[in-house]
């Protein structure tokens, strides 16, 4: 449980973060009009959601290959992406996912949500842990 408020609080960050990133580059256009790449945020989730839980659970175990999980999970999303695009590039699904971008600060209300639900995650985690303690 607590490693998935964390997956919420990571996925968040790294929303925000390319989405200010890619906006330094094109300062001359508002920050709402910023788009990640459909793949960009679907590995994202795969890191969050996936890589980072398992990596932390197993590394807990003191085993150095590990520390691999993340490395090899990207590999794997990029090997993936090229197989898609060189055989199944003619589907719209997969153009779409290779291709497509998405906008996922689209106004001020939305960074607010954003904004707030991380230490909105840290509380409840904070309360969660209590209770499993307690």
């Amino acid at each position: 449980m607590l490693s998935l408020f964390d997956s919420f609080i990571a996925f968040i960050l790294m929303i925000f973060g390319a989405s200010f990133v890619l906006w330094l580059e094109y300062t001359q256009q508002s920050f709402f009009a910023t788009r990640l790449d459909i793949s960009v945020v679907i590995l994202f989730l795969l890191v969050t959601f996936l890589l980072i839980p398992v990596t932390k659970a197993q590394t807990g175990k003191r085993n150095p290959w590990m520390y691999m999980i993340p490395v090899t999970g990207g590999v794997l999303f990029i090997l993936l992406a090229e197989f898609l695009r060189a055989l199944f590039y003619d589907v719209n699904a997969v153009r779409q996912f290779l291709d497509g971008s998405v906008q996922m600060v689209h106004n001020v209300v939305i960074l607010m949500i954003y904004l707030l639900s991380v230490p909105l995650f840290l509380m409840l985690k904070q309360i969660s842990r209590k209770r499993m303690i307690g």
